[in-house]
């Protein structure tokens, strides 16, 4: 019958000894459990405290004394409490429990147990407050180990479960012994494909007949092809064999009596079916010996499978298990059961953050497919399913999935939860496991970089400065995070003041606050912060560690990384480079003489004077630095002697201007005082005026300074001297028309493109006429190729000036030269009109070159009166010159008579001695000469010795000790007089022409900064001496060159002066560039003393915004009403440095080695660069940049702008067209595209340098360096590793095959490397033979024990990119077991000390490995075993290839 209903044949058995022919078959009640052991212990090794409540049982040690099953076994022997004791356990889903138990059955360690002393299992489910007996195990049950299963009722299933075993009585320690062993809570829920033990439990209203059979029926998803014949138990007495008949399990009995009530029946060795889920009904039934139905039913309710674990639990591995990587996620495991052909794997990821991203997942290998494979992905969960599959997956499959463009997680983290199972097509699960936790760690922050106050790049001990700190993220961080800076041991933060963020880049990423803990400065994110993102930011008040060692010692690493906000690092660098650390640079006090060649061009000897801080050794370096207008070794080679240093100098080197001097070792060391020596052969500038400064620089070696000043003043170089130089004129007579013919020698080159400057002497009464009767011109009479251009007349000065139009140079001591000057009028006063000032000059009239005052031929009187006239060889304010008096007579003077003049008030008379009179002309006889201060006149009384004058006559007389007035200006008119001998007078002219009086010159001036850099504030020093004297009340005007500004960061005013008596007041005109200091009046304040130097310090003032040389400050003291006392208008001030650069980044398209790129340039402006400015880039030397380059501005100041670009070595230029200049913190950002080429090998590039320049590219204006990149190696193609004669067998020697295509060239000597998975071993005669373009060749060698080898490429000419090889490599050792090999991996390395990685490839699939053959196998039959069915023993004998495991 079926349904657990009636029905069916005869039952003979059916509850009586006599029963009806025609009773159907009874209804019996069954069910069917599957228990699993989920807890065990055997006690050999203690008490399992996963299990067992240690501190709750009592009386219980491990030991033998009662025996064991195996090993050893809880014994029980205390005098209190006998009780073993179990945690709560988790028995929801129901089962057994099972043990082994002995009572004790002789004498001690295992006395019997006597009656009462029984031996009960209990639990309880109320935490211990209350037990319930299960099982009682009383004295004479078991005197031997007897296995017991107890089931576990309803009312003992739960979540937390306490069992006990106890006994109830005893009679004290070491009496009534008993033992248990091999424990185990076999739980009901049961596992797909298990092969598991089923227990029926029947129950049957006709009882189970002796000799009878007990029948159970499978459903067809149970496999009962591993039911023994023993397999089969019951409760019930009597003996049961066991017999299998398609999904029938019989168990036939033998004796026994009539069993009535429920049996328990047990069938081991049932394969339970492979997937999850409740099975069919199962059936039981009773039958008779004869087969007679006895009682059924078949409808016994199925039981529930849950998934297997897989055989081995999934795994996970991460290729770059870095926060932020795309990777590729590879799962591995082996089933438990088959995959059905149209089956699923299922892999589900956890979907609460922080977890992996699966948007771009993508399936890149699995070893499930055998024939179509769909993938899909939805949220979380990646699904594949088997299609055309020609059969399941077997049993036991060892699988691999291997996922790309799996997105890590964006913080560091340890990521659990993910679950992979295998499922039918419907979705039922087969087999399933979760994945051990992965951890995800921090990304790498590169490039990155901190910087602190150094010099030439070394870190200077104890300097509290700014550090500079760059990085490069690889993975965002949000606004809330944090990037923390570690500082070596022996940084200070927080030194002289609160560390803090200055500025950073993006702007405004950071908080100005910082977090500082010892060595750690933690910055506070306030603005998200993209993925790679180029990061800067400047942290202040940082002191360097203090150091103290002569040698170059290192500051350690420093470490960069950044975190979310609740602290998970995100990117890292550990390893950020250590800064070479060195002792502060000592000052060094610096003179030079350069008086023996003051003069341009000469060629002499330089004397330097220095005072050191430091101890310079007797085998030390000096190093002098000329500026850039002297030369060495000229005429000769430049040597260096000693002056006042102890001991012989050796010149060992010149690089450009820069002369290194090395002291001989047989002097002393020196430290305090002066210290002077000289090089000889220095020339100096060809030009007059201010030169740069020069550098000096004391050094232990040539990489170590010890002292230096790089601001050492250098002279004012003067013109030298024309030789030879004299004029003549065509006509002398005065306001005649003439010509002047000036002959002279040059000392120095004159270029051709050269400029002759002629000053003509001028005053009020003498002057010459230009362009008279034509046009003024310079004509070349002899020893000058070319002509000249027009002629510049500047009628004030009386200066002409005109630029040679030649094709060559006059050669430096080209004697002979002559220049006439055309249509020229002599002056209409007769008399000595001075001297000429001649000068050559650079083109544009830039600088002197050389120069000569030359006295032009005296003018003769013309026959007219007037002209009266009086001329001044000097008419600088407070000068004494020689004043040359010219009257013609109307009237003769007797040899008596007396020549007078009257001086205006501004003149002083007898200055430097009594007024003197001589080198007359038109006179003779003698004189003598009175003078009056009080009417500043001047009588020359004739003595009587001469003859008397004709009229007509002109008369010459020289004026000496007459000094001129001390201020600038046309004087009043002069009074000239001829008298009689009674002071009677004769010819008067009391309206001769004053004196035009220029401002004279300081004796001494100098000009200093307190900061020299580019478009910086900064305070000026004017220092200077006057040559007059300056009253109270008077002013002092200063001034600042073009490109200069006042009132810069704050309103300019007078910082300190010194020698200034008095109180003053200070006005600027912003516009002028002027300060003027306006002295009191009162009678406590004294003049300014000529002879006294004067300084005056002005603040608040913005530098040229280009570095380079200065000029143009002035210098100029006035009378109250305006008047020049001395003047200087064009000082020159010291050079100008550079600015930096705020910010500066290279960036290839790819950073992959080898790879053809365009880049990405940006840089943030410290100065403004003008609208047709240059950017110069200077790449590392491993680039390669293209013959032509276009330039696109991408962003910032110039998006959208023109720009050309062109290359030059290793130097990208890029040239505005903009419209306007660019402001200072302007960010320039600009894609170069064309053909650049990365270095062809892994790791860091090298840093570039960015600089702005001046239009003309002649003055550089920020100036900065980028850091590196870092290169990725390049992907090898086609590459693979096969068997190169297929099959291998099983730790056989064979040949590998290797093949792959190269992206970046190998050079001779580069190497290959092949890492072979784990089994493989290359003998020490590895060999190899390749098949490549050109015949190359390679050498063999085994690495890291045989798992690597390492070809080295042999022949000569490397090979190209691009480039195709196969390369046999023998004497490789396969693995000792069969199946597919791991992956193997391949790499091209540079030869030499970096031994860079160019390119790889990795995970290539496995070969195939055969089993090798036993040899040697025989089998033989003992000697009894003739019969069918005979038991006895077969020997089978062979001998092993390979070693065989322990397991």
């Amino acid at each position: 019958s079926t349904g657990g209903g009636g029905g069916g044949g005869a039952c003979p058995f059916c509850g009586s000894s006599t029963p009806s022919p025609t009773v159907s078959c009874a209804v019996q009640t069954s069910s069917a459990s599957v228990p699993t052991s989920s807890l065990e212990d055997n006690f050999n090794t203690g008490l399992d405290s996963a299990i067992w409540n240690t501190g709750a049982s009592s009386g219980v040690t491990i030991s033998t004394n009662c025996g064991a099953v195996s090993g050893s076994a809880a014994y029980f022997s205390g005098a209190g409490t006998r009780a073993l004791v179990s945690n709560a356990l988790d028995l929801s889903t129901g089962g057994d429990v099972q043990f082994a138990i002995r009572l004790g059955s002789g004498g001690s360690p295992c006395e019997s147990v006597d009656n009462g002393e029984d031996v009960v299992l209990e639990y309880s489910v109320n935490g211990g407050s209350s037990f319930v007996v299960l099982r009682t195990i009383e004295s004479g049950e078991a005197s031997t180990f007897t296995e017991m299963t107890v089931p576990l009722p309803a009312g003992a299933r739960t979540s937390s479960t306490i069992l006990r075993f106890r006994q109830l009585e005893h009679d004290g320690g070491g009496f009534d012994n008993f033992a248990i062993d091999n424990f185990a809570y076999l739980s009901l829920q049961i596992a797909a494909g298990d092969e598991a033990t089923v227990r029926f439990s029947v129950s049957s209203p006709n009882g189970l007949p002796p000799n009878g059979k007990a029948k159970f029926t499978f459903p067809s998803s149970f496999n009962l092809t591993t039911v023994k014949a023993s397999s089969g138990t019951s409760s019930a007495d009597g003996s049961f064999a066991t017999s299998v008949s398609g999904q029938v399990v019989t168990l036939l009995r033998t004796g026994g009596t009539l069993t009535s009530g429920t049996v328990s029946f047990v069938i081991a060795n049932v394969t339970l079916p492979p997937v999850s889920g409740t099975t069919a009904a199962l059936g039981t039934a009773y039958e008779t010996s004869s087969g007679d139905c006895v009682a059924e039913t078949a409808n016994v309710p199925g039981v529930n499978i849950t998934a297997h674990e897989f055989q081995t639990a999934p795994a996970l591995s991460l290729a770059d298990a870095r926060t932020g990587a795309v990777d590729t996620a590879t799962f591995s495991f082996t089933t438990f059961n088959p995959i059905p052909a149209n089956g699923k794997v299922r892999i589900e990821f956890p979907s609460a953050s922080p977890t992996f991203s699966l948007a771009s997942a993508a399936l890149a290998s699995e070893s499930i497919a055998d024939g179509g494979l769909s993938f899909s992905r939805s949220g979380s969960v990646i699904e594949l399913t088997r299609s055309s599959a020609s059969a399941p997956l077997p049993k036991s499959s060892a699988v691999e999935i291997v996922l790309s463009g799996v997105t890590n997680p964006s913080v560091s983290a340890s990521i659990g939860g993910t679950t992979v199972t295998s499922q039918t097509t419907t979705g039922v699960a087969i087999d399933t496991g979760v994945v051990a936790n992965v951890t995800v760690g921090p990304n790498v922050l590169s490039p990155a970089d901190v910087s602190t106050a150094s010099l030439e790049g070394i870190v200077l001990s104890d300097e509290v400065g700014n550090a500079s700190v760059t990085f490069l993220t690889t993975n965002a961080v949000s606004s809330g995070g944090s990037v923390r800076v570690v500082f070596p041991s022996g940084f200070t933060l927080s030194s002289g003041g609160t560390t803090s963020v200055v500025s950073a880049t993006p702007s405004g990423s950071f908080a100005s606050a910082v977090s500082v803990s010892g060595q750690n400065a933690t910055l506070s994110v306030s603005s998200t912060i993209a993925s790679g993102t180029s990061v800067s930011a400047v942290l202040s008040h940082v002191k360097n560690p203090s150091y103290t060692s002569e040698n170059i010692g290192s500051t350690g690493a420093y470490a960069i990384e950044t975190a979310a906000s609740g602290g998970a690092l995100i990117d890292r660098n550990a390893s950020v480079p250590s800064d070479a650390l060195r002792r502060r640079v000592g000052s060094l006090v610096v003179s030079i003489d350069a008086s023996a060649i003051i003069k341009a061009g000469s060629v002499g000897d330089l004397i330097v004077t220095f005072s050191p801080s430091f101890t310079l050794e007797n085998d030390g370096l000096i190093v002098v630095t000329l500026p850039s207008e002297y030369a060495v070794n000229a005429g000769g080679t430049t040597a260096a002697q000693s002056v006042s240093l102890s001991g012989s100098l050796s010149v060992i080197g010149v690089s450009g201007r820069s002369v290194t001097v090395r002291r001989n070792s047989d002097g002393t060391a020196v430290s305090a005082g002066t210290h002077s020596f000289r090089l000889t052969r220095v020339r100096s500038p060809t030009q007059a005026g201010g030169t740069g400064p020069f550098a000096v620089q004391t050094r232990r070696s040539a990489s170590y300074v010890i002292d230096q000043n790089t601001t050492v003043a250098g002279p004012t170089i003067v013109p030298n001297d024309l030789t030879s130089a004299s004029v003549s004129v065509s006509a002398s007579t005065a306001g005649a028309a003439t010509s002047l013919l000036f002959s002279f020698g040059v000392f120095n080159e004159m270029p051709a493109n050269g400029v002759l400057r002629i000053q003509l002497p001028s005053t009020a009464f003498q002057q010459y006429s230009f362009n008279f009767n034509g046009t003024t011109a310079f004509e070349i009479v002899q020893n000058m190729q070319g002509s000249f251009g027009s002629v510049s007349i500047n009628t004030t000065t009386y200066t002409l000036e005109a630029t040679r139009l030649a094709t060559s140079a006059v050669a430096a001591g080209q004697g002979g030269v002559q220049v006439r000057v055309t249509h020229l009028r002599q002056p209409v006063v007769s008399g000595s009109v001075g001297s000429a000032a001649v000068t050559t000059l650079t083109s544009g009239g830039g600088a002197a070159i050389d120069a000569a005052s030359i006295a032009i031929p005296v003018v003769s009187a013309a026959a007219l009166l007037p002209p009266t006239s009086l001329v001044s060889t000097d008419v600088r304010s407070g000068a004494v010159p020689v004043l040359t008096m010219t009257l013609t007579l109307e009237n003769a003077l007797a040899a008596n008579g007396k020549l007078e003049v009257t001086f205006p008030t501004s003149f002083t008379l007898g200055s430097g001695g009594s007024v003197g009179v001589g080198g007359q002309s038109g006179v003779d006889g003698g004189f003598s000469v009175t003078s009056e201060t009080s009417t500043r006149r001047v009588t020359m009384a004739r003595d009587g010795s001469g003859s008397a004058i004709a009229e007509g006559t002109t008369v010459v007389l020289n004026i000496t000790n007459v000094q001129n007035p001390p201020f600038a200006g046309t004087t009043s008119a002069f009074q000239f007089a001829t008298r009689a001998s009674n002071d009677e007078l004769i010819d008067v002219n009391n309206a001769v022409p004053g004196l035009t009086i220029v401002p004279n010159v300081f004796v001494y001036t100098n000009v200093s900064l307190s900061v020299l850099n580019s478009g910086s504030e900064t305070n000026v020093t004017f220092m200077f001496e006057p040559t007059n004297d300056v009253p109270r009340g008077s002013r002092i005007v200063v001034g600042v060159p073009s490109g200069f500004a006042l009132n810069f960061g704050g309103s300019t005013g007078v910082l300190t002066s010194a020698n200034i008596s008095g109180s003053f007041t200070s006005a600027v005109d912003a516009g002028a560039r002027t300060v003027t200091l306006t002295r009191d009046t009162f009678i406590t304040t004294t003049a300014l003393s000529k002879g006294t130097v004067v300084s005056v310090t002005i603040s608040h003032v913005r530098t040229r915004q280009s570095g380079g040389a200065t000029s143009g400050f002035s210098v100029t003291t006035r009378s109250s009403s305006g008047a020049v006392y001395d003047e200087a208008s064009d000082i020159s001030g010291p050079a100008l440095i550079p600015g930096v650069l705020k910010a500066a980044s290279v960036t290839p398209s790819s950073l992959v080695a080898g790879a053809s790129v365009n880049v990405s340039v940006s840089l943030t402006l410290r100065n403004p660069i003008a609208s047709n400015g240059v950017i110069e880039v200077v790449f590392p030397s491993g680039f390669t940049l293209p013959s032509s380059v276009s330039v696109v501005g991408t962003s910032g100041a110039v998006s959208g702008e023109t720009l050309s670009g062109s290359v030059s070595g290793q130097t990208l230029k890029v040239q505005r067209g903009g419209s306007s200049a660019l402001a200072a913190d302007s960010v320039v950002t600009f894609n170069a595209i064309g053909s650049f080429v990365n270095p062809g090998v892994t790791g860091g590039s090298g840093a570039f340098t960015v600089r702005t320049l001046t239009p003309d590219e002649s003055g550089i204006i920020d100036a900065g360096e980028a850091a590196e990149v870092t290169l990725s190696a390049g992907a090898l193609t086609s590459a693979s590793v096969a068997l190169a004669n297929p099959p291998a067998k099983a730790g056989s020697t064979a040949t590998l095959r290797v093949s792959f295509t190269i992206a970046n060239a190998l050079a001779s000597g580069d190497f290959v490397r092949v890492a072979m998975p784990s089994g493989f071993v290359a003998s020490s005669s590895v060999g190899a033979s390749a098949s490549a373009p050109g015949g190359a060749t390679f050498g063999a060698s085994a690495l890291s024990g045989g798992s690597v080898v390492e070809l080295q490429l042999t022949s000569s000419g490397g090979a190209s990119s691009g480039t195709s090889f196969v390369i046999d490599v023998s004497g490789v050792r396969v693995p000792e077991v069969s199946g597919t090999s791991g992956t193997f991996s391949l790499e091209t390395r540079a030869a030499g000390s970096s031994n860079a990685t160019r390119d790889s490839a990795t995970n290539l699939s496995g070969v195939t490995i055969s089993a090798n053959d036993l040899s040697g196998v025989s089998a033989s039959l003992a000697s009894g075993l003739r019969d069918a069915g005979d038991v006895g023993t077969v020997t089978v004998t062979f001998t092993t290839v390979n070693p065989v495991p322990v397991d």
